[in-house]
């Protein structure tokens, strides 16, 4: 584990508890948010590290240009971040 902070407990907004279902609705302020994505969120994210271990791995594998400039594209990151994607890394920072 990092040795950077944790995401803020936030403040409790709803606790839901209908079996087999259960969740939690929970609201942080702006600068907690922010401060939460910058630290722990990010990495979450886009993995960095797993990105370049994948990259490092499979730059080996490809033969051609063609093949390499494929790889490129699915290993790049994503001009634009789903809302769900976001909740998931949080969700794990969180945790």
């Amino acid at each position: 584990m990092s040795n950077r902070a944790s995401v803020p407990a936030g403040r409790l907004l709803y606790t839901l508890r209908e079996p087999p279902c259960s969740g939690t609705g929970i609201e942080w302020s702006r600068i907690d948010l922010d401060n939460a994505i910058n630290d722990r969120v990010f990495p979450v994210l886009f993995d960095e590290e797993g990105m370049l271990n994948s990259q490092r791995i499979l730059t080996d594998v490809a033969e051609t240009e063609f093949m390499r400039d494929n790889l490129a594209r699915v290993l790049s990151f994503p001009v634009r971040i789903e809302k769900w994607r976001m909740g998931e890394a949080i969700a794990e920072a969180y945790l």
